[in-house]
């Protein structure tokens, strides 16, 4: 049974606190799901398990193979891999049967460029399991991928035999595929039992007993102090009495009676001094204790807000096209469509159905002007996150203290998203959806706004679009999302749009 161990790793971005530190994991065959926070180090530990960077110190290695395959999916597919067009062409029953699985069409590599996301991660990892690695470490595979695409992916990857690591915020396929979890975060990496919800289920109860011991601790430490104050209160009396004991003297008193008298208050101090220095080295022990136990659990950020202001025109945009193309391929056509200033739509159909094009027509259809709309697209390069932080680096103080609290609330460390040579791009994204909500934005034009998010920060997003009275469109095969923000649908399917309320029933793709 091959397992893959990592020893006593660490590694470190420069300027940074370690992203690992010294770490020992064994991982055995079948899949991990590997979850953690935007930033918490898991598209790094992937990179670092595939030999992309280099290990600041500690070892990888695998038992029982001479010559492993690791192979590691990015989150982008951006280029088109020869392995690709091997894929498409080989003859062998295995790539056959890959192709059929994951309905790739090899005719479709021709068109590349117009290809969706979706397409190209599905060719993508058709290509990892005809390799059949020894290690295959993927990243954030269900993206870009339709209902469609999540169920032949399920299926491609429950038969891999080897060390699988799958990076996901993908609650259903974690649950559905992984057999243990690792969780990232403060350099530390924790593998627990179970899939994620069973791990979710681990690490609330830890949280419930560990605020309930925190919340122990910070009574004992008020107790001491009450008990100290006491203590120092019935101090000082004695020493008062002592104090007047040995000043007033009755000349009636025989000697003896004074010297008792002297005595008693003498000895009064002197246990009231003891059981004061026994509630400080109390109080000390709690402290100390409070302090051992770590710091409080963080507060929660705070309310997302987007800035509105109700646009003068009631027609935002409007559409009336011939044919929806992308390059000399037509997606869909003839379409029209109108967009109103308090249009809540969701734009929805599978895998290249023209979604992504449709909502840049209607972007470039749109009467607001630029700054007004807040345009989140699919996909950032790495070139568009540089820009990105660019930007974000020359604003005014006040403005860039603006979008960095809105970043911060998104979940994201901004002064570390914005240090050091490059940012994951789930804290590109947060950073983009910052400056746009920084902005009086009248529409929001989101494509597949949750891609690369964490749990949390999904949940926040969604809260405040909620709340948003504006115009907004956006592309999502989050079910649950766009029925929380959108009240209609626009289908785009077989080259037709149709729109139709939220809630009426989507047929399968056949």
């Amino acid at each position: 049974m091959t397992t893959l161990h990592i020893e006593r790793a660490t590694f470190a971005w420069p300027g940074l606190d370690p992203t690992l530190d010294d770490v020992t994991l064994h991982l055995g065959e079948g899949w991990t799901g590997v979850v953690g926070a935007n930033g918490a180090g898991k598209t790094t530990l992937l990179r670092l398990i595939a030999g992309e960077l280099a290990w600041d110190g500690g070892r990888v290695r695998l038992d029982g193979l001479a010559s492993p395959l690791i192979l590691c999916c990015p989150q982008r597919v951006e280029a088109l891999d020869p392995a690709m067009q091997l894929l498409a062409a080989a003859a062998d029953a295995e790539a056959g049967a890959l192709r059929a699985r994951l309905r790739l069409q090899p005719e479709g590599l021709e068109r590349w460029a117009t290809c969706s996301p979706g397409e190209r991660k599905r060719w993508q990892l058709g290509v990892a399991l005809w390799r059949r690695p020894d290690v295959l470490l993927l990243d954030e595979p269900t993206n870009h991928l339709d209902a469609e695409g999540r169920e032949l992916l399920w299926g491609a990857l429950a038969g891999f035999c080897g060390v699988g690591l799958l990076v996901s915020h993908d609650r259903t396929l974690l649950d559905g595929l992984t057999q243990q979890t690792l969780l990232l975060g403060g350099g530390d990496a924790r593998l627990l039992p179970g899939a994620w919800s069973q791990a979710a289920l681990l690490l609330e109860a830890e949280a419930r007993a560990r605020a309930a011991q925190a919340k122990a601790l910070r009574a004992e430490v008020e107790r001491a102090r009450g008990q100290l104050h006491e203590a120092r209160v019935r101090q000082q009396s004695a020493e008062r009495s002592r104090s007047r004991s040995a000043r007033v003297r009755n000349p009636g008193d025989r000697e003896q009676r004074s010297i008792l008298a002297q005595g008693r208050a003498d000895r009064a101090a002197a246990q009231a001094s003891r059981s004061s220095s026994s509630r400080s080295a109390a109080l000390r022990r709690a402290e100390d204790a409070l302090a051992a136990f770590g710091p409080a659990p963080p507060e929660p950020p705070g309310d997302l807000f987007l800035g509105w202001e109700p646009p003068r025109q009631r027609r935002l945009a409007w559409l009336d096209l011939a044919a929806l193309r992308a390059g000399e391929r037509q997606l869909a056509g003839p379409l029209t469509l109108e967009l109103l200033r308090d249009a809540r739509v969701h734009l929805s159909g599978p895998n290249g159905a023209g979604k992504s094009t449709l909502l840049r027509a209607v972007r470039d259809a749109c009467t607001l002007p630029e700054e007004r709309v807040l345009w989140l697209p699919q996909e950032l390069t790495r070139a568009d996150e540089e820009a990105l932080r660019q930007r974000i680096r020359a604003l005014p103080g006040a403005a860039r203290g603006r979008l960095l609290a809105l970043a911060a609330c998104l979940g994201i460390a901004p002064a570390q998203a914005l240090s050091g040579d490059a940012c994951s791009p789930g804290e590109a994204r947060k950073l983009l959806l910052a400056e746009g909500l920084a902005r009086p934005i009248g529409l929001a034009l989101l494509d597949e706004p949750t891609n690369h998010l964490d749990l949390p920060s999904i949940a926040r997003l969604q809260s405040a679009l909620a709340a948003f009275p504006g115009a907004l469109v956006l592309t999502s095969h989050d079910d649950a999302l766009a029925a929380a923000l959108a009240s209609t649908r626009w289908r785009l399917r077989g080259g037709a749009l149709v729109e139709e309320p939220v809630g009426a029933e989507t047929p399968h793709p056949s």
